[in-house]
């Protein structure tokens, strides 16, 4: 029986499984980002993963933003973890 979904889900889409335990994680804000036109304008993460898992896989808008993100990251939680902080944390944070 495989573990419980992580709480880093709650900012990627499940894509096919890539292997026998990991899923492709389509990053919600990459998506958002490369999205032509966002409708509706103020799409939350939720109503956005609720939407993306309502459209088949080959979907063309859907298609188009995972080609424009450049791909997947890998559905395990150092790799979904180090997408969302960046290659540089705490690059533009300030401090006085």
């Amino acid at each position: 029986m495989p573990p419980p979904e992580g709480p880093q889900w709650e900012f990627f889409h499940k894509g096919p499984l890539k292997n026998k335990s990991q899923h492709e994680a389509y990053c919600l804000g990459c998506i958002r980002h490369h999205r032509q036109v966002q409708n509706p304008p103020n799409d939350t993460d939720a109503a956005l993963k609720a939407r993306l898992e309502a459209l088949p896989y080959n979907d063309a808008g859907f298609a188009q933003a995972r080609a424009a993100m450049g791909g997947h990251v890998r559905g395990e939680k150092s790799a979904m973890i180090a997408h969302i902080i960046g290659s540089n944390p705490g690059a533009f944070i300030k401090v006085y």
